[in-house]
């Protein structure tokens, strides 16, 4: 349908047509289902486009002569290598990181506005009318106006905190006021791969391209398992691990990455601040923004959450509780998140007071700070 409104000369320019045609009629479902935006494909389809043809056309072949000595082979093995090369020439532009950008999901009006432009443009391109030039050159500005506007990431600035429901152990994304981006554990990688399955889609339809690095609270699988997923998919900077013990083999062609932090480490991150308790190989983090606290408790409780220290209301981000919590709070009642816990653990949890949110109830979670107080609302991406 679009092909005849594009100029067609020689067999190349026949072929950035064709891609160009599938890219307009594509690209907003791709961004819709998949939250990509590949620009590059029209130069990938310059190769891949004719390769393909030429392996589906000399397929047809191969089999009528598939019966005569070496005819047969040789037009299956021309048609195979076709392929590869086609294949081959996709891989090698992938790897170019502007080739391809991750945007969040269209609204349902800017894709019925896209589309009935494209009509309208597929409607008015053959016909005869006065002023075609000026209501077609109009319709075209809108046209590309709707898809630039549904280029955009997350519009929302500042520092902001989403805690995932990935069952018993919560991964949590980290996005700070200079821009950085941060993960808290990447879950588990059985039964399902929960980096492929939740980690990876979540951050794609947030926009996120790369990650400043991955704080892993200990090495169990349960916590790293998803993180060889996230690593062959996106770039990572570095991997901040607890000192104290070896890291597994598996991890050795990353070991680069790898950045061990010792008690009381801090990294500055704009206007927040993230500290490190480690003990016997597990890490407790703890966030400051805004005057308050948001603290992972993965490891040991930290002396500022002891028995009897004063409190300002922070957040408490847990794994399931399996014991009674050995905090007792002054001052300002915390928030608890949590995926749940046992019981008797959650009963006294209940009596020490505050306001407790269990992700199975809730679903993922958003955490923003705003006038020195902390909103938590349900995650606006599912």
């Amino acid at each position: 349908v679009l092909l005849p409104l594009l100029p067609r000369h020689r067999i190349l320019s026949l072929s950035i047509g064709g891609s160009l045609a599938v890219l307009a009629g594509t690209f907003p479902l791709v961004l819709y289902y998949f939250n990509v935006f590949s620009p590059v494909g029209v130069l990938a389809n310059v190769v891949a486009i004719p390769a393909f043809d030429m392996a589906l056309f000399l397929s047809f072949f191969s089999l009528p002569f598939s019966g005569i000595p070496l005819l047969g082979g040789l037009l299956t093995g021309i048609s195979s290598l076709a392929v590869k090369t086609g294949l081959f020439w996709i891989e090698r532009l992938a790897r170019y990181r502007l080739g391809y950008w991750f945007f969040v999901k269209p609204g349902l009006r800017q894709l019925l506005g896209y589309y009935a432009l494209l009509v309208a443009l597929i409607a008015l391109g053959p016909g005869r009318f006065p002023k075609k030039k000026w209501i077609v050159g109009g319709a075209l500005c809108l046209f590309f106006l709707t898809g630039i506007s549904m280029l955009k990431t997350d519009p929302a600035e500042g520092f902001r905190l989403t805690v995932l429901a990935t069952g018993r152990d919560p991964v949590t994304h980290i996005r700070f006021s200079n821009g950085e981006n941060w993960l808290v554990n990447t879950g588990r990688n059985f039964p399902s791969d929960q980096g492929e399955r939740i980690v990876l889609p979540y951050l794609r339809k947030r926009g996120i391209k790369s990650l400043q690095g991955i704080i892993l609270t200990d090495f169990y699988k349960k916590h790293t398992g998803g993180m060889f997923s996230i690593l062959r998919n996106i770039p990572v900077r570095e991997i901040v691990v607890p000192e104290g013990r070896a890291f597994p083999d598996e991890w050795i062609p990353f070991r680069e990455k790898i950045r061990r932090l010792r008690d009381g480490s801090r990294i500055g991150c704009g206007r927040e601040t993230m500290m490190f308790f480690t003990d016997k190989g597990k890490a407790t983090v703890s966030i400051e923004t805004g005057g308050r606290k948001i603290v992972f408790l993965f490891g040991r409780s930290p002396e500022f959450v002891e028995s009897g220290k004063e409190h300002n209301g922070g957040i408490y981000i847990t794994p399931y509780m399996r014991e009674k919590p050995p905090v007792f709070f002054k001052g300002p009642l915390p928030t608890w998140i949590l995926p749940g816990g046992e019981p008797a653990a959650l009963e006294e949890l209940k009596k020490q007071g505050g306001r407790m949110l269990l992700l199975p109830e809730t679903g993922a979670l958003d955490l923003s700070v705003s006038a020195k107080k902390f909103r938590v609302f349900p995650c606006a991406i599912n």
